[in-house]
């Protein structure tokens, strides 16, 4: 895994929009790694728009994890299994199999974290906070991202003092990190695990 530990802030204002890879949505990098000798990534997590019916790009050899964290859901057949997506219900499926998403209600954006199979695990957990409450994150055997969904909070790690908006994140790396609410937030944590 490419990262060293190092504390990084992921500012959502930084992130450009790309096409998926078969041109079928658009998604916006939060962040990824690899190993220096690889061309692809280790690890994605990202941010993407589904505002249409349609196949999921093809991922072979890839764990995946999808959440909607804006709009109604997502109507999900993965090889044939249907599946109703609520809202801050993450759901794992192999990045191979044959997958179509139809957005219930409208458009809707997924969190999704990808893994390379063999090589890593994630987890995935949605904390909300009420004002003035506190996440005390310490993660010393994986890497971390923090991603504030809604909402404000303020943060302090080694590295000092922080603030995030709504979609902004910190790469936490191994580092301690503690994030208070300044109102109601909503925050996901993704812990990424070498094999």
């Amino acid at each position: 895994m490419s990262d060293d530990g190092r504390f990084r802030m992921l500012p959502a204002r930084d992130r450009h929009r790309t096409l998926w890879r078969n041109g079928g949505g658009a998604t916006w990098e939060v962040a990824a790694g690899s190993r220096p000798d690889d061309t692809d990534f280790d690890w994605r997590i990202s941010i993407a728009e589904v505002s249409q019916a349609g196949p999921f790009s093809d991922y072979p050899g890839v764990d995946r994890i999808i959440t909607v964290i804006e709009g109604a859901g997502l109507d999900l057949t993965v090889d044939g299994n249907r599946q109703e997506l609520g809202p801050r219900q993450p759901f794992r499926f192999r990045g191979e199999a044959s997958t179509y998403g139809s957005p219930m209600g409208g458009t809707t954006k997924d969190l999704n974290v990808m893994v390379r199979r063999g090589r890593l695990t994630a987890e995935l957990e949605m904390i909300d906070l009420g004002a003035g409450e506190a996440l005390d994150h310490r993660e010393p055997v994986g890497t971390s991202v923090l991603l504030v969904l809604a909402g404000q909070v303020r943060g302090t790690t080694g590295s000092g003092r922080f603030e995030l908006l709504a979609l902004d994140g910190v790469l936490a790396g191994r580092r301690p990190v503690e994030l208070v609410a300044n109102g109601p937030a909503s925050v996901a944590v993704v812990v990424l695990h070498e094999l």
